[in-house]
């Protein structure tokens, strides 16, 4: 396995959850001993409560990230929205530190085994902006029996 973070769609361990699980425990780990990025989006606060909620007092937690629950991650990476502040500020980035840290690429790759796994409908139809005017409009004349 190597040792570079698979970012990329056409890497095999793109959509291996195991590796993805993986990532996502390096990352957590070393952005919840930085914090630097507390305040750029919502994602941050969210997975440094679920981290410290692990840890009590003055214990010390090395393997905390690995306690996070599946649905503390779907949460964090439901939260980012791809705005990159944390990237531009992040002093760990692929290319300037050996840690490599990109968030919004591990974000991202979350999402996108997500929706390999299948969208819900609503989704679908909330995504799909031409076909709900095509439905509003042949609606519409019904909404004028109502009155």
């Amino acid at each position: 396995m190597s040792n570079n973070p698979a970012y990329n769609p056409t890497d095999p361990r793109y959509y291996d959850q195991k590796d993805l699980r993986t990532e996502v425990e390096r990352i957590f780990s070393l952005c919840a001993d930085c914090r630097m990025c507390v305040k750029y989006c919502g994602s941050f606060p969210t997975m440094f409560d679920a981290v410290d909620d692990y840890c009590t007092g003055r214990q010390i937690c090395r393997s905390r990230y690995q306690k996070l629950k599946t649905e503390d991650v779907h949460q964090i990476v439901d939260l980012c929205f791809q705005c990159k502040l944390c990237y531009i500020k992040c002093p760990y980035t692929p290319g300037d530190h050996e840690w490599a840290i990109d968030f919004p690429r591990l974000m991202a790759r979350a999402k996108a085994q997500e929706v390999k796994k299948g969208v819900p409908l609503v989704d679908k139809l909330l995504g799909n902006p031409d076909l709900v005017g095509k439905l509003g409009t042949a609606i519409a004349p019904l909404a004028k029996l109502g009155q």
